[in-house]
Parts: C-alpha cells; structure tokens; sequence
C-alpha cells in the first residue's frame, strides 16, 4: 500500500508537469532551394531557365518549367541528404496548362498540341530514360454522354488528378449552352488510355435536380468530391464510388451553417478529398475552410475562417484562401491577410488549436533571394513546398523543413531527466518507507 501511494504521487506530479507543458508543433527551421532556375540539367548543356509549379509525392519532386529547347517536367530526388536533378521529361512540343498530377512515378498533365487543341498527356514512370509523354485523350475524340446511348466530343479539358492508377478529369463538350457542359470522367487504369467513363455529367438527373456546372473535384481513388451548382443552387457531394452515376452523400449546400457562425453558405470554393472531404465555404460575411470525415454523418469542422487571427502576425486577420491541401489531422493552405500578404500555413486539426505556422511567405529571405510570389499545388501534400518568382528575376522550388505534425514538448530532454529523478525518488521513498 505505501509503495502504491509513494508511486501515485510522484506519477501525479509527472502528469501535472506534462499537462502544464503547452503542446507545440514546430515549424519551419529553415527553407532551401531544392532547384532553381540556372541549374544544369544532367547529361546536356542546357540549364533550366523557369520553374512555374511544383508536385511531390514522397521524396520525389517533379516541377513544371522550362530550359533552353522550351517546356518540360524537371524530376528531383534527394540523395544523401541532397537534393538533385534527376531527369527530364520533355514536353517542348506541346504548351502546358500548368494542370497537372504526379502519383508515385506517373505523371498527367493537360497541354495543348501544335494547332492548340487541348488534351490529357502521361508518363508512366518519369524516372525512365524513355520518358516521353503519351496522349490518353484529345479534343475531337468521343466519350459516352450522360446518356449510355449519347456519345459527344471532346472540346476543352478543365482539371485532371492522379491517384494511384486512378486517373479523374472535368472535361467540357464540343457543344456550346446547356444541356451541353462538362463532365466528370474517370480512367481507372493509367497507363491503359482506354476505357474511360462518365461519373457525372451536365443535365444528368440527381435526387435533388438537374447538375449545371462543374466548379470543382478532387478524388482519393475510391470516391469523389465535387463542388457543383444546378437546380438546387451551388453545392458539394461526395460520390459513393467512381463508377457511373454514383449515389452522391451531401457535404454542403445553402441550407447548411457555417461552424461557429449564425450564417449559411452561400457558394464555395476548391475542395480536396483524402480521408478528410475539406472545401473552401463562404458567403458574404465570412469565408472559411472546413472538413468532414465522415461526410453526411460527422458534422463540419472548421480549421480556419476571416475572423480569425493569423499564426505570428498580431492584429491581422485572414481576408481569402486557397490551395487547400488536408490529409488525417494535417493541413495546409495558402491565406491571404488583412496586411495584402500571402503565405503559406500547415498545422494541425484547427488553427483555433494553436498549432498553426506560417511556413513561407512573400518578402521571405531564401538564399539571398526575395520571394514575390507563391504559386502552391494543392494536389500534392507532405511536405511544405511553393514554386516561386523572387526579385531578381529568377524562379525555384521552396521547400520548408518543417516538423509540423510532429507533438513536441519545449525542454523535452529536461523534463525527462526530471520524470527520471521523480521516479528514483519515488521508489527510494517507498523502499524507505517499507524498511
């Protein structure tokens, strides 16, 4: 009994000393430049004159800009703590849409040929030597209509997302005016370019109307989140699967309060599917990004709205978002402040959490260089990275260093070595105590 009492009390005050340690999530230490414009491109004489965007999935970087000849993806991977060019797939003759999606080793990406017709392009594994890329779909070529007996053409492709071999597409008919309109196409085996299926499509009949237009969606392979608009006014579903006219599980519509508001939505913005459904909301009053895990189950959780402060800047508040990026408990956005900055922040749960950092922003010092502008990919999510146009003209990817995610503790090494003595302490008492 005396050694559970002596053991209860030194445990107590260990735990009252962990509760009163405040949860920290560290950010960014530093940033770097894992490329730059100026850079040799290995094997060749040339150097890569712009970098304009940026996709990672892992340790592999793969970023949109050109070289001497034109246009291309560069791939850089970190070897012994380094980071290096490691390849090249050249695009000089097409002209890129800057939309594009890299998973694992694949690549897709929207480009327009010689003569300006648009269409979706792959490479199956961009560190191969033989890397150029293959045509999946090009404007002219049929796809089924809403309709299975309804085909049309392909005029205009808006968006494309790789995951895994799961490639999704908004793609726009030939036809101008309503009925005509966009569709959401799914081809579940990439590299294989055949075999692609309408999800949904304009003027296809749902359990609340007829679908309009198709903003925005994004998918984890299995399901889809898609902000749209239609008879019912502007809304967002997730789809039960990818397959053709899915059943759709309402997020968000008019009728739904935004958290921690007395307003309801009123339209919305760019939306991104993990294991969280996140969507930016607003109406006139505030703007907001916010989640669901469970979507037409849990409740909407916000992780940050307009009248919140900003992580690191007294007195300003957020003004707009964008490039949402939300994976588990994660998050990163792109906000805009009250002070016209723009920065990116990572955190964790709810920027109401104090587990917020702003990890890069315009006016940072990175190398020397001044960062003007931030161009973030909200397809890709890991790491905290931008690709940017600095003040001497130049251009690079930023990578931030970040530890977010990581639960620390300040003085963690000490408080240990204080649990250690609290410990020894203890069980030297109650020794004592039993002599």
């Amino acid at each position: 009994m005396l050694i559970c009492t002596g053991l209860a009390k030194h445990c107590a005050l260990i735990v009252g000393l962990l509760v009163l340690q405040p949860m920290v999530c560290l950010g960014a230490d530093h940033a770097e430049l894992p490329i730059a414009s100026g850079d040799p491109i290995p094997g060749t004489t040339k150097k890569i004159a712009s970098v304009s965007s940026v996709y990672v999935d892992g340790d592999r970087l793969v970023f949109e800009g050109s070289n001497d000849d034109g246009a291309g993806y560069g791939v850089v991977v970190k070897k012994a703590g380094v980071w290096q060019l490691d390849g090249w797939v050249d695009t000089s003759t097409l002209v890129l849409k800057k939309k594009s999606s890299l998973s694992g080793k694949k690549l897709v990406f929207i480009a327009s040929d010689a003569i300006g017709d648009q269409g979706i392009f792959g490479v199956a594994d961009v560190t191969a030597a033989d890397n150029l890329p293959i045509q999946i779909l090009g404007a002219g070529e049929t796809l089924p209509g809403v309709s299975p007996s309804n085909t049309f053409q392909v005029a205009d492709i808006v968006d494309v997302e790789l995951v895994g071999s799961s490639l999704v597409a908004n793609i726009k008919k030939a036809s101008s005016g309503r009925p005509a309109g966009e569709g959401l196409y799914h081809l579940p085996n990439f590299p294989t370019t055949t075999g692609m299926e309408l999800i949904l499509g304009t003027a296809q009949l749902t359990e609340l109307g007829y679908i309009g237009d198709i903003y925005d969606f994004s998918h984890n392979g299995k399901k889809a989140i898609v902000s749209m608009e239609g008879d019912f006014g502007p809304v967002i579903f997730v789809t039960e699967d990818l397959g053709r006219s899915p059943a759709l599980t309402l997020v968000a519509d008019t009728a739904t309060a935004i958290p921690f508001s007395d307003e309801n939505f009123s339209n919305f913005g760019n939306v991104q599917l993990r294991k969280k459904a996140a969507f930016e909301g607003r109406n006139g009053v505030i703007s907001g990004i916010y989640y669901t895990t469970d979507p037409g189950v849990e409740r909407l959780s916000r992780i940050v709205d307009t009248t919140m402060d900003v992580p690191g800047l007294v007195g300003k508040k957020f003004t707009r978002f964008d490039g949402i990026s939300v994976d588990q408990s994660r998050f990163l956005f792109v906000g805009e402040t009250s002070d016209g900055g723009r920065s990116v922040f990572s955190g964790l749960e709810s920027i109401g959490g104090g587990t917020a950092k702003r990890e890069i922003f315009v006016g940072m010092d990175v190398g020397h260089k001044i960062l003007e502008t931030i161009h973030f990919n909200r397809k890709s999510l890991g790491s905290v990275l931008v690709a940017s146009q600095f003040d001497d003209g130049s251009s690079g990817v930023v990578l931030a260093e970040s530890s977010i995610g990581v639960p620390s503790f300040p003085g963690f090494a000490m408080l240990m070595l204080m649990v250690v003595a609290l410990l020894a302490t203890g069980f030297a008492a109650t020794i004592e105590q039993q002599a």
